[in-house]
Order: C-alpha cells, then sequence, then structure tokens
C-alpha cells in the first residue's frame, strides 16, 4: 500500500510543509548524505534490531541539540 501520496496531502492540509521534510528511501543511505541538523526525525521502517540500529547509527549523529529520536 502506498500511503505516501496521503502523507503529502495531510501535510499540506495541516500547513506543514514549509517545516517537514518527508524522504523515500533506503535511511541508513539517506542519512549518509543528510548535511543538515535535525529537530526531529521519524523513520517508519524495518523493525528488526538490525534495521533499527541501521537507523539509530545513521540519524543520531544529525540531530540537533535537545532535538527528538
Amino acid at each position: 500500500m502506498d500511503t505516501l501520496p496521503r502523507f503529502r496531502r495531510t501535510l499540506y492540509q495541516a500547513g506543514l510543509e514549509p517545516y517537514v521534510v518527508a524522504l523515500v528511501g533506503r535511511s541508513p543511505q539517506v542519512a549518509a548524505v543528510w548535511g543538515a541538523p535535525l529537530g526531529l526525525v521519524f523513520v517508519d521502517g524495518g523493525h528488526t534490531d538490525e534495521h533499527a540500529t541501521a537507523d539509530y547509527e545513521g540519524w543520531v549523529p544529525h540531530l540537533a541539540p535537545g532535538a527528538c529520536w
């Protein structure tokens, strides 16, 4: 099920497009090229220890002080 169109529509309706960046891709690969500090990271992905650890290790270095994981 592709829920991305609904997610984008919801962001628009909530007026959050200026504040939320929706990325589609493999989390560790996207994190490897991300270049800006983040206030919040939400990863919708695999739930195995391997996937969760890769997500955590990839994104935590990009969190701004006081940010949410």
